[in-house]
């Protein structure tokens, strides 16, 4: 079986103290490769990876968390069973991240959506062009990158209250001064190896 294309779901909760986060991780809608997941064949697969975790973890756990379809960077599980609404045809999760850095890029709006890892099970073309297969999950992922270009999650914060974080591309302006500001450091890093050559032991150069 070939690996399935990994496809990304925004986030729709955060909370940056815990590292609690929740969204969809798959439903059936065209993807950025012209494939559509079949929801029906593919939940018994999706409930039977969770049910695996869940056993292997001896409760703790109802599926495994990577970052960046990293198998070698697990970073932590889903809290909850998966959440699947047969109507809508899709499938939510809630997870707890752990490990320190990617817990800080959750809360600086660095990772934004779920993506699925796994196996395609079948792949059928479809008279619209677009592709349906059966999926076979074996890990989810925090990724940078969710489906919809238009990606937006809530913020819980300690006192309960929600703050919306939306995604957007920086305009020109923004672009030009982040350049600035990069340039600007690196003149300061040559000075300061100019004025204290054991700073580069220090740097690390």
């Amino acid at each position: 079986m070939n690996r399935v294309t990994q496809t990304f779901f925004r986030l729709t909760k955060i909370d940056p103290f815990t590292g609690l986060c929740s969204g969809i991780c798959t439903a059936e809608e065209v993807d950025r490769d012209n494939e559509i997941l079949d929801y029906n064949k593919s939940k018994p697969y999706f409930v039977s990876w969770s049910n695996s975790v869940y056993k292997d973890s001896k409760g703790r756990s109802y599926g495994n968390v990577r970052f960046m379809h990293n198998d070698q960077r697990p970073v932590g599980i889903l809290v909850a069973p998966l959440s699947f609404d047969d109507a809508a045809k899709t499938i939510s999760v809630t997870a707890r991240i752990v490990e320190p850095e990617a817990k800080d890029m959750l809360a600086a709006g660095i990772l934004t959506g779920f993506s699925i890892g796994g196996q395609y099970v079948a792949k059928t073309p479809r008279a619209d062009g677009t592709v349906a297969y059966v999926a076979n999950p074996s890990e989810l992922s925090v990724v940078d990158r969710p489906c919809l270009s238009n990606a937006t999650f809530s913020v819980v914060k300690r006192d309960g209250s929600t703050e919306l974080r939306k995604f957007r591309q920086p305009t020109e302006q923004e672009l030009v001064k982040m350049g600035m500001l990069a340039l600007a450091e690196a003149v300061q890093k040559v000075q300061t190896r100019r004025v204290n050559p054991n700073a580069r032991i220090a740097m690390g150069l």
